[in-house]
């Protein structure tokens, strides 16, 4: 639920200013992006003669530095034309993998670019001595630069005034996270497929929950999840996706005349939070702001999609943000 970035995306993130003659010199700049959400919302469900009541506050708070290494560019690379953003990242990448051969002292203006990768490779591979975990290494650190050898110059993307910085991930960027959900239902419900037939029985469910550490935040640092595009002439950003974070916590279920209780339960945000997040933040967002709305809530609160039904209800949520 909280891989909030593709992981085509992801690739992408530590980017470094490497495309020649796009950029121009400036100072680093570290920012700070925080996010604030909340949401109170109230559902039904019936399923004659199943019914029940829910209701659930959320909140959630996220802050984190990215840093620009003060490089200015002429393309956006979160262009919300994603055919073209995805020309975009695929020259900026292949620009970073021939900077990569540079370093290696490599000349890739050459013609015969790839025989010399191939060849320095060889070379390498025959120094590991059979060693099949060097032998590996050495072949993945030539995956991108072969591919880049054989990609298409598209370095005219980057052509034009400079006037996108981009904000990434870096090591020791200072980040917390909070998040909370409460969520409760009352209502009857029966076992039977036949559902008029059989006994109803009460039905109640309380979940409470805080945030927790996903596997993935313990293997990386918050920073990581995010990569923000600023365009500094409209003062305007492009955030990429917003990460929100996991909650568990306790699920105390009373069905079927039966109680059960979980102390490491996922609670669920409710489903429409993170596509509005998202969609307010994605393209020219203003650095910082406030927004509410009323969403719709045609999902179950619970996270429960097996059970059948009718659902209604609304939620009213808050955002605030900040980029500075």
């Amino acid at each position: 639920m909280l891989w909030h970035m593709s992981k085509f995306d992801f690739i992408f993130l530590p980017l470094l200013g490497l495309i020649a003659g796009a950029a121009f010199a400036a100072q680093p700049d570290t920012r700070t992006f925080e996010i604030k959400v909340s949401f109170e919302g109230a559902q039904d469900w019936s399923n004659p003669p199943q019914w029940y009541k829910a209701s659930s506050t959320q909140s959630f708070v996220v802050r984190t530095e990215l840093y620009s290494s003060g490089k200015r560019y002429a393309a956006n690379l979160l262009d919300v034309d994603m055919q073209q953003r995805m020309k975009i990242k695929a020259e900026f990448q292949r620009q970073r993998a021939l900077a990569t051969l540079r370093a290696e002292g490599i000349d890739t203006a050459a013609g015969d670019l790839q025989q010399r990768i191939s060849e320095r490779m060889d070379q390498e591979i025959s120094e590991c001595q059979q060693d099949m975990n060097c032998m590996a290494r050495v072949s993945m650190k030539y995956a991108a630069p072969m591919s880049a050898a054989m990609a298409p110059d598209n370095s005219a993307l980057f052509e034009g005034e400079p006037r996108y910085a981009y904000y990434q991930p870096f090591e020791g960027c200072q980040s917390f996270v909070k998040g909370s959900i409460s969520i409760s239902a009352k209502g009857e419900t029966n076992r039977s497929k036949l559902r008029k037939k059989e006994k109803v029985y009460p039905f109640a469910l309380e979940m409470k929950g805080v945030e927790s550490t996903s596997v993935e935040q313990k293997d990386r640092p918050l920073c990581s999840y995010f990569l923000i595009v600023l365009d500094e002439h409209a003062q305007k950003m492009y955030v990429e996706n917003v990460f929100l974070p996991d909650v568990r916590g306790s699920a105390h279920r009373l069905e079927f005349g039966e109680q059960s209780h979980d102390d490491n339960a996922s609670v669920p945000m409710a489903a429409p939070i993170q596509p509005w997040v998202n969609a307010n933040l994605r393209d020219a967002a203003p650095l910082q702001g406030n927004m509410a709305e009323r969403l719709p809530l045609p999902l179950p609160l619970d996270g429960n999609a097996t059970i059948l039904g009718n659902f209604e209800g609304h939620g009213n949520a808050k955002m605030s943000w900040s980029f500075d």
